[in-house]
């Protein structure tokens, strides 16, 4: 090889360029790969044009980009560098779940539901805010036309529960424990919603006040709120053993919060209808 053709060869390790196709390896996973030479921005601008690719192929899609990993080839000066990104697609569940939220919100925007309007809230916000003080306060039962109110609030809040789940899903991309720690995750605010039913069908039976009613729903969100934050912590442990028995003790607290909560309720359960009775203040169980 001449002195030219050399440096031509050179020339072109050090600047060459390009991109592959997409490729799907497994269901709802891909590949795709971008090179640059040592003078035209190496490995990094590989990345980050390979990432662009491969979130431009998500949207195209109208679903959601998910970095899975890297894998990087190629000697910087020698040859080009080359970024392969491996990624899946899938639902953005978090804009989903806004999405079922909002329309939740709108769904309680019925008219029928106005009797019950000062009385009860009908969506929170936050699980951890606490209850008005207007509300908290009312130690009176529902009449009968707020008891209309109240089943057809129960309709729309069973709406609203199979909404938010359809827009639940789990990345495709996942591992096993990834699945398991997304699964359990997902059960505290399913056992949290379970019990809140439980309430509004004995505030229905005028069973509990408004003001009972009120407090016991937040102390279930609460503690279903603080259980899911703590788990949700136990999963960034790196040490396997201890990010285990972390997420153990995080169930066994709110299980534990559970058996309190069935006792609670049982004793509801077998109250005679408008039957005042004083709530104590609750215990917290550590």
């Amino acid at each position: 090889m001449n002195r030219t053709a050399l440096i031509t060869a050179s020339a072109v390790l050090l600047a060459g360029c390009g991109t592959t196709s997409v490729v799907e390896t497994s269901q709802s996973v891909y590949t795709v790969s971008a090179q640059y030479g040592s003078l035209n921005g190496s490995w990094d601008r590989a990345q980050l044009e390979a990432i662009a690719k491969a979130k431009d192929f998500c949207a195209s899609r109208k679903d959601t980009y998910s970095f899975i990993s890297e894998q990087r080839s190629g000697v910087w000066g020698y040859s080009p560098q080359r970024s392969q990104i491996t990624f899946s697609c899938g639902p953005n569940t978090p804009a989903l779940l806004q999405i079922a939220a909002a329309e939740c919100k709108d769904l309680y925007q019925d008219s029928a539901l106005d009797a019950i309007r000062s009385k009860v809230e009908l969506y929170r916000d936050s699980s951890e805010s606490p209850v008005p003080f207007a509300i908290a306060t009312i130690d009176a039962f529902p009449t009968e036309d707020e008891r209309v109110a109240i089943s057809k609030w129960a309709s729309l809040r069973e709406e609203c529960i199979k909404r938010s789940n359809v827009a639940f899903s789990i990345p495709p991309s996942s591992t096993p424990i990834q699945v398991t720690e997304i699964q359990q995750d997902r059960s505290f605010v399913q056992a949290s919603a379970a019990r809140v039913g439980d309430l509004v069908v004995a505030l229905y039976q005028q069973k509990l006040t408004y003001g009972e009613f009120a407090k016991k729903r937040y102390e279930i969100t609460r503690d279903a709120a603080e259980a899911e934050r703590q788990f949700r912590l136990s999963t960034q442990i790196a040490d396997q053993q201890q990010r285990l028995q972390a997420q153990q003790l995080a169930q066994q607290e709110f299980q534990n919060r559970l058996a309190v909560w069935s006792s609670y309720i049982q004793a509801v359960n077998a109250r005679p209808p408008q039957t005042v009775v004083h709530v104590e203040q609750s215990v917290t169980i550590h």
